[in-house]
């Protein structure tokens, strides 16, 4: 990462009870989805590098104007030396910032004065650009949370966008719990910056639901990205992938010795996942604050658990974090 960020390999700013287990559970809430319309991408950014501003304009329904994001390229999401690993036996892949279209910015409104006026925050994604865009992300406006969402398995030729918004989709059961699960109570305004290096696992499970690695690649580094918001905005922290870890989508007959976790979902709970996960990780001596296993296999209506206070001590620091549509929360959830 930059060299005038401390790479934080430890957060742990208060103490935390060790060996207790922290649940984000999936409430049943009201989501109005529906298709993103009048998406531009101005003739200023049209044909996007990712070392360039992208300004992109969309119709939000229930919004009277035009919403604007102003958006900048997000080069802290990946670290220097970030991999991918296969556990097929595929060649390990570096990942390359430049290649990765990962976006942050501010989401403006148009005034009665024909001026522009901060509104929120976003994070996206950009997938495609050109006249006919697509991006899949998050943002705020006037503290209202929207998803965008890319859409493919329709009726319809072309994939399209969905934009949708909900309640309090997800809740946790951990003691004295707050968004984020890790908490800090002093003000971290005059902090230098401080990045989070972190390490991601897909099991078997969780490599069948996607029709290419790219499009998991793609989906973890979007997670992130929008998880990572919550975390400067609060904390001045930012998350960074160092590692990737994709199994086959295929499921192993019986547990690898060397991945217990990699597993279909009648082998066991989100619990007993996570237990698998948190030996795994401690044998794995590298400067991650934490990693997390990607599963599609929830447990009921449990689709995060983590060791509370795994970030108090180094080489401790695991989850496990089920597919959802706006899994970005669970994640930001359970860290």
């Amino acid at each position: 990462m930059r060299s005038f960020f401390d790479v934080l390999t430890v957060v742990c700013t208060f103490t935390l009870i060790r060996n207790v287990l922290g649940h984000s559970v999936r409430n049943p809430a009201t989501e109005h989805a529906a298709r993103l319309e009048q998406v531009v991408i101005h003739p200023q950014s049209r044909t996007t590098s990712v070392k360039g501003q992208l300004d992109i304009t969309i119709g939000v329904p229930g919004h009277g104007g035009p919403v604007r994001l102003q958006l900048e390229p997000n080069r802290d999401i990946l670290a220097q030396d970030t991999y991918i690993e296969y556990l097929d036996g595929t060649e390990p892949q570096s990942l390359d910032g430049d290649r990765e279209r990962v976006f942050r910015g501010d989401v403006l409104v148009n005034s009665s004065s024909n001026a522009w006026h901060p509104a929120g925050r976003a994070r996206i994604y950009l997938i495609q650009d050109g006249t006919s865009p697509l991006f899949e992300g998050a943002f705020t406006l006037f503290d209202q949370q929207y998803h965008l969402n890319l859409v493919t398995q329709t009726n319809s030729s072309y994939p399209h966008m969905e934009i949708s918004t909900s309640g309090d989709a997800i809740s946790t059961l951990s003691q004295n719990t707050v968004f984020p699960r890790q908490s800090t109570q002093d003000n971290t305004c005059s902090r230098p910056r401080r990045v989070a290096l972190i390490g991601l696992a897909t099991d078997c499970s969780y490599r069948a639901a996607f029709s290419s690695t790219d499009e998991l690649r793609r989906g973890l580094i979007s997670m992130v990205n929008t998880a990572s918001e919550v975390y400067e905005r609060t904390w001045n922290i930012s998350l960074a992938i160092r590692n990737i870890t994709i199994s086959d989508e295929s499921c192993p007959d019986t547990p690898q010795r060397d991945t217990p976790w990699n597993v279909g979902c009648s082998s066991g709970n989100l619990d007993w996942r996570l237990q698998q996960f948190a030996s795994w990780r401690r044998w794995h001596y590298d400067p991650n604050a934490y990693w997390t296993l990607m599963t599609n296999c929830p447990t009921g209506n449990v689709v995060g658990v983590s060791i509370v206070g795994g970030l108090c001590t180094t080489y401790s620091g695991a989850n496990v974090v089920a597919r959802t549509s706006n899994q970005w929360q669970v994640f930001a959830y359970v860290l």
